[in-house]
């Protein structure tokens, strides 16, 4: 699960598109817990920074309820 560094798009953009395809495409179920930062952060080696903005960004896009 790479993302592009040279895109003009943020990566934290990226991850947010990245993640919504993964819950579309059934890789989350209803009831599955979210992954945690840290297993995103791994998972697609960015900072927590990233994974946070991604994050925030999926929640207002989605309401989603937060992960702890």
């Amino acid at each position: 699960a790479a993302l592009d560094r040279e895109a003009p798009l943020p990566l934290y953009a990226q991850l947010r598109d990245a993640l919504l395809r993964e819950i579309r495409e059934g890789g989350l179920q209803p009831g599955d817990r979210f992954p945690t930062e840290s297993v995103i952060q791994d998972r697609y080696r960015v900072s927590r920074a990233t994974v946070r903005q991604a994050l925030a960004d999926l929640e207002a896009w989605t309401h989603a309820i937060p992960i702890a």
